[in-house]
């Protein structure tokens, strides 16, 4: 039996879309680097690789969406945030137009 996929009716966003806030000291832009980008003066976002790393490891599961959205904030500017878009491969399968 193959797996396939369905429209649900509807959508619990609550259950998809996760928040968290930063625990270390606000980093500046110019001076955070995901392992292996920017220049080798830049900081290791820690917090950042940790959540895709935890997303990355975190099976999707029926019935929620193969899809999330994480929200990571920082402390002293709610405003200014990270978002990650987590989906299972196979929602890409044959699609030609979208994210890439």
């Amino acid at each position: 039996m193959h797996p396939y996929f369905v429209r649900p009716l509807e959508i619990d966003v609550a259950e998809s879309i996760s928040f968290q806030q930063r625990q270390q000291a606000d980093l500046e832009s110019e001076n955070i680097k995901a392992e292996g980008y920017l220049s080798d003066h830049a900081e290791v976002d820690s917090e950042l690789n940790d959540l895709l790393q935890e997303q990355h490891n975190t099976k999707f599961a029926a019935p929620l969406p193969f899809w999330r959205l994480c929200v990571l904030t920082e402390r002293n500017n709610p405003l200014r945030l990270c978002l990650t878009f987590v989906w299972h491969h196979a929602l890409r399968w044959g699609v030609r137009h979208g994210f890439s």
